[in-house]
């Protein structure tokens, strides 16, 4: 999934919507899933409510150490998600926007050893296309969770050097770039990182 689109610029896409751009935390290894495209849907009992969708979010890895009990999970889902075609492409039923198709890789799912994954870390940025209901999925997914609000992750940047968290930085699940603007100069040296990569 990663690349499908531009990487998300710093001036434009954060910057300027710096309210609608949110940190927030996901356990390992998921958190890792995300942002290397291979998780397609973020499970939250709470819906983004930006100006406009899309919009990025930067994934923040959490302190707890991955269990035995998510890695499986992570490997099971995973071995589901490859009986799935690529999706469809569906439009929003409160957008015009239509949301591409994410590409598919059929490769076998790497895990690192539990105690190798970065914890409480700037990992990357994903992008969401949306926050749907249970019963209206955007695509065929094995990453869901039955019950929980979906969102639709159709792009996925991991950051070449993750930026490790302020030991005074307590925020607890999720919160605005505009309230959290102290990383903004590594964010800004990550994605330029990624910018380049595209180029080349």
């Amino acid at each position: 999934m990663s690349g499908w689109h531009n990487p998300p610029s710093f001036t434009m896409d954060f910057l300027w919507r710096q309210h609608d751009v949110h940190f927030i935390k996901v356990k390992q290894p998921y958190a890792d899933l995300l942002v290397r495209g291979i998780k397609d849907i973020e499970n939250r009992t709470w819906s983004l409510k930006p100006s406009r969708f899309p919009v990025y979010v930067l994934i923040v890895s959490s302190k707890s150490k991955p269990t035995k009990e998510h890695m499986q999970d992570a490997l099971d889902r995973f071995q589901g998600s490859k009986g799935f075609s690529p999706p469809t492409p569906v439009a929003p039923s409160d957008t015009s926007t239509v949301i591409p198709a994410k590409p598919w890789e059929a490769q076998p799912l790497a895990l690192h050893p539990p105690g190798e994954y970065s914890l409480q870390y700037i990992v990357g940025v994903v992008r969401i296309a949306g926050c749907y209901e249970p019963d209206k999925l955007p695509w065929q997914t094995s990453w869901h969770v039955d019950g929980s609000l979906a969102w639709a992750v159709d792009d996925a940047w991991a950051f070449e050097q993750p930026i490790p968290l302020a030991e005074d930085d307590k925020f607890q699940t999720q919160v605005s770039l505009a309230k959290n603007p102290r990383y903004n100069e590594k964010i800004i040296l990550e994605l330029r990182k990624l910018a380049d990569e595209q180029v080349g």
